[in-house]
């Protein structure tokens, strides 16, 4: 087994808001003190997110992490390395570049590691078909908060009329439910809101819910009048917030 520490890169285009992009992930393995910056190649979607942003400024600044973590760890004049500290690295990075807090995970296979994690946070660098699915990115929660010792479990709770109420996890008083929100059923997707909205009130002294989401690449959600009416139903419901899932991975890492 080898221990992984890992931060995500996101930018940020204004402190006001918490509008953010992932565009890169650090990777750490202790035991062998190999580090690994993996960078986003999706240029289109990054300058789609920010038409302010010097996406030829953005690419050098990625260029240069990447250059500085991974030639350093090809280049080995040296029999003993100095000991990276990933702390170290990404505390200087404040600005809109910003990391996200250390993960910290056990895995049998580090290369396959940062393969599956790219395809969670990196989740538009790859093809639909090679996206991971829900059952893999509930299993990448699970991995993620086992070593936080946050107790989790899939539950069924009994609702006021014999209803079952299904979270896909429970951590604590969070439940957390994920969804797909694909633009062309999107509409379909009022519904299921609506019913969560309802399930929020009955258990608002139980849980927060939390729901969750994954979306296609090219899917403008936030211009999509749809999904702006679940925003409105959450919002006027007990639903405690509703978040895209890589960005609530680390909602949960800080929680834990």
């Amino acid at each position: 087994m080898f221990k992984i520490d890992f931060s995500v890169l996101s930018y940020h285009p204004s402190f006001l808001t918490d509008e953010s992009i992932n565009v890169g992930i650090l990777f750490h393995c202790k035991e062998t003190n190999t580090k690994f910056f993996k960078t986003t190649q999706n240029w289109t979607r990054l300058e789609k997110f920010d038409d302010e942003l010097d996406i030829g400024f953005a690419r050098i600044f990625l260029e240069s992490i990447e250059e500085e973590i991974n030639e350093k760890e090809a280049i080995k004049l040296f029999e003993i390395k100095e000991k990276f500290n990933i702390q170290d690295f990404i505390r200087f990075y404040v600005n809109e570049f910003k990391f996200s807090i250390i993960h910290t995970v056990e895995v049998n296979d580090f290369n396959e590691f940062i393969e599956d994690t790219s395809k969670i946070y990196l989740r538009y660098d790859f093809d639909k078909k090679a996206r991971p699915k829900k059952k893999e990115e509930l299993a990448f929660l699970k991995l993620l908060l086992k070593d936080k010792n946050i107790k989790s479990e899939n539950k069924v709770i009994k609702g006021l009329y014999e209803d079952s109420i299904v979270f896909d996890y429970v951590l604590g008083d969070f439940g957390i439910k994920l969804f797909n929100f694909e633009e062309k059923g999107i509409s379909k997707m009022i519904n299921h809101i609506k019913a969560w909205a309802y399930n929020s009130e009955e258990l608002k002294e139980q849980y927060k819910i939390i729901i969750t989401y994954t979306k296609d690449n090219d899917f403008d959600i936030e211009k999509n009048i749809h999904f702006q009416a679940i925003q409105n139903i959450v919002n006027n419901s007990h639903i405690d917030k509703i978040i895209e899932f890589d960005k609530c991975l680390n909602f949960l890492g800080i929680k834990g």
